[in-house]
């Protein structure tokens, strides 16, 4: 049976699955981070001078609020 492009690809592929796999996983990663960490400290800076967090990071006062977010972050 002669060894077609596709089926190199998917011996290959099925070879070295772990590092396709983590790879693709560090990509999601980075795509995430680069949306939340300014997210993170937009919310930080209108925590500090405006006294105001979305309800979720919101604690009994601005500095456990604070210590909330950069649990997060």
């Amino acid at each position: 049976m002669p060894m077609t492009v596709l089926s190199r690809y998917r011996a290959h592929i099925i070879m070295f699955w772990p590092g396709y796999f983590f790879g693709t996983l560090a990509l999601l990663v980075t795509s995430i981070t680069e949306v939340l960490v300014p997210k993170f400290v937009q919310w930080t800076i209108d925590l500090l001078t405006l006294g105001d967090a979305p309800r979720f990071f919101v604690a009994a006062d601005k500095s456990a609020s604070l210590n909330k977010i950069m649990l997060f972050f």
